[in-house]
């Protein structure tokens, strides 16, 4: 992994040093810094041309500030150890079970890696990348001296508007911000995401041709997330708000009203047994647009309860494909197949 993102970093550097072209033998092995004193490393000779050898420079950089940005929790003990005047593009993982924990970091001139855990492999549960490896690489960061953050690889890069929501090419719907992307992003499609959706005089309620003069219709912009992603996106933004429903003599689209979020269809359950020796019963999810809706379950025909707000079941059922249904009061249904084994 230290050879990835040390790859990455000499190709940003040898890009823009030698006027937009890349090195071919930018991929280059490890060495020691305390090796390149008396005893040199023989680096390959370069070989530049226009086209990149893996990642372009634009989508290196872009990568590496967001790097740069991490968030870090506060109450960390990593506040201890960062100077927020050093700029480093740094990522911690954990591996399953908590065995061990790593961190990389990276700047223009070096590239440390920590890695923590025990020899036999014994997960413990504070052994984490943020609260074990990271210390350690700030600190070794803190030992050495400071150095310039990467220069920008205009050339490879384009401004850009980009919707301030969604992050995706900006459309007219979106609210817009300029910014700098690789150059391959304008390929990408615009914003899926905003919609003009059509609201009454009190743009309380959406509307249809069906219930409503089109000349009373109030077109407004609105920024929809599917069912699971705005489940998840909620959480770390507060403000975001759902379509208003539509008005009661209106006749909705309930294609999207509600998504199971776990399992997906035709997915393998495979069940175990808790320390008892009972068997433990599935876990199934669901995200819907109107928390406050009641949802009714089904276990192929058989009715299992109601949820509201927290849309969340457990199922037990007998081996073999089983169907769940969810229908909520208003009639929308999303199903899923699943095989228990």
């Amino acid at each position: 992994m230290c050879k990835a993102y040390l790859s990455m970093a000499t190709t940003l550097k040898e890009y823009t040093k030698n006027n937009s072209l890349y090195d071919k033998n930018s991929l280059s092995h490890l060495h020691y810094a305390t090796a390149l004193g008396s005893k040199q490393i023989k680096l390959p000779k370069k070989e530049l041309q226009n086209t990149k050898t893996v990642c372009g420079a634009g989508a290196i950089y872009s990568t590496f500030e967001a790097m740069k940005e991490v968030n870090r929790p506060e109450g960390e003990e990593i506040w201890h150890f960062f100077n927020p005047n050093r700029a480093i593009a740094w990522k911690t993982g954990t591996s399953y079970g908590n065995r061990d924990a790593w961190a990389i970091g990276v700047t223009p001139r070096y590239v440390i890696g920590v890695w923590t855990g025990n020899a036999d492999g014994e997960g413990r549960a504070e052994m984490t990348g943020i609260d074990s490896a990271a210390p350690v690489l700030f600190d070794l960061f803190n030992r050495l001296p400071t150095t310039n953050w990467f220069a920008q690889p205009y050339d490879d890069m384009l401004e850009v508007h980009v919707c301030e929501q969604s992050g995706f090419l900006a459309t007219d719907l979106c609210t817009k911000i300029t910014q700098w992307i690789p150059a391959i992003g304008e390929r990408f499609e615009a914003c899926p995401y905003h919609e003009l959706i059509n609201l009454d005089s009190t743009r309380t309620t959406q509307v249809t041709a069906d219930c409503e003069p089109i000349t009373s219709m109030r077109p407004t912009p609105w920024f929809t997330l599917p069912p699971v992603m705005s489940y998840y996106y909620t959480h770390s933004h507060p403000s975001y708000a759902a379509k208003p429903p539509y008005r009661n003599d209106c006749t909705p689209d309930a294609a999207t009203i509600m998504q199971f979020i776990r399992p997906k269809h035709n997915t393998t359950i495979i069940t175990t047994r808790g320390i008892t020796g009972a068997q433990n019963d599935a876990i199934f999810e669901l995200a819907h647009r109107s928390a406050n809706k009641k949802v009714f379950w089904y276990l192929d025909a058989t009715f299992l309860g109601e949820t509201t707000n927290f849309h969340e079941k457990t199922i037990a059922g007998k081996k073999g494909k089983r169907l769940i249904t969810a229908v909520d009061e208003d009639g929308n249904t999303d199903k899923v197949y699943v095989i228990i084994e």
